[in-house]
């Protein structure tokens, strides 16, 4: 579907790009490099079903976390903080979905931005609540 998609808004050198790229990925090279991790050390968070909670060793007055699904950081999203400690907020928290996610954390306090950590963290769906059982059961009824 992705190539019809290319091929459809991109016209046929959009399909060619997409058709190059896809036999890198799928090459021999290509699953060598994606096996790369360029992270010496991940920290991980393990497996939750709350949001994630990252505890630093000391005070930052600003720092850049990037999420991604990959520890390459491809198509990574971003937002700034501050402090001890970092969490997904709320709202953000909503739209995750049960899968592994990785955090990289900057200090941009100053004009040398410096690598803090990564982590790794995944969500699991929380088991059922008893009523919502109950429901399910009364559906299979």
């Amino acid at each position: 579907s992705r190539r019809v998609f290319y091929r459809k808004w991109y016209g046929r050198f959009g399909q060619f790009v997409y058709d190059v790229i896809r036999k890198i990925q799928t090459s021999s090279w290509g699953k060598r490099r994606d096996d790369l991790c360029p992270q010496k050390v991940i920290h991980d968070l393990g497996a939750q079903t709350g949001p994630p909670v990252i505890e630093f060793d000391r005070e930052y007055e600003k720092i850049l976390v990037e999420v991604a699904h990959d520890p390459n950081f491809y198509l990574a999203g971003g937002m700034f903080g501050h402090g001890r400690r970092w969490t997904v907020g709320p709202e953000l928290f909503k739209s995750f979905g049960p899968t592994t996610y990785y955090f990289r954390v900057m200090d941009v306090s100053s004009s040398v931005t410096q690598l803090v950590g990564v982590w790794r963290y995944e969500l699991i769906s929380p088991p059922p609540t008893e009523s919502a059982q109950i429901t399910e059961e009364a559906k299979l009824g």
